[in-house]
């Protein structure tokens, strides 16, 4: 019984581990929007910002045009919840959620995602695709 249960926590700590272990997404901005207080302006830029999740440093890297250096956060929670990843930061407040598949519920194609940053008042939100590097 002892051996089995020690089988079974191995098991589930393999498969909860290996859900992104050691990859790199980038994900490209299309469209976003940056709120405040209910009133929400479009910021897109051609070739802008976007997104890099590094799953083996457990970092979050949010980056801008015309900046060398990406604003990096620790990555803490990442998720499976139905057709999505969700890939979640403490500080910073940003949460990240990619398709994993097709979604006809929600019209999500597969590595489309939705991001959402907030900070006091204001809350940044975009959209586009991801890819592994």
């Amino acid at each position: 019984m002892r051996q089995t249960m020690k089988t079974l926590i191995t098991i589930l700590f393999l498969l909860v581990s290996s859900v992104a272990y050691g990859e790199q997404i980038i994900c490209i901005v299309e469209e976003a929007v940056l709120c405040h207080v209910g009133e929400c302006n479009a910021i897109y830029e051609e070739e802008g910002y976007f997104t890099v999740v590094d799953t083996e440093e457990m970092k979050y890297l949010l980056c801008e045009p015309n900046k060398e250096v990406c604003d990096s956060f620790t990555l803490e929670r990442i998720e499976e919840s139905g057709v999505f990843t969700i890939y979640t930061t403490g500080v910073g407040g940003a949460v990240l959620k990619i398709a994993n598949e097709e979604g006809d519920l929600f019209g999500f194609k597969k590595d489309q995602f939705i991001e959402v940053r907030h900070k006091f008042r204001f809350a940044f939100l975009s959209w586009g695709s991801c890819k592994k590097r």
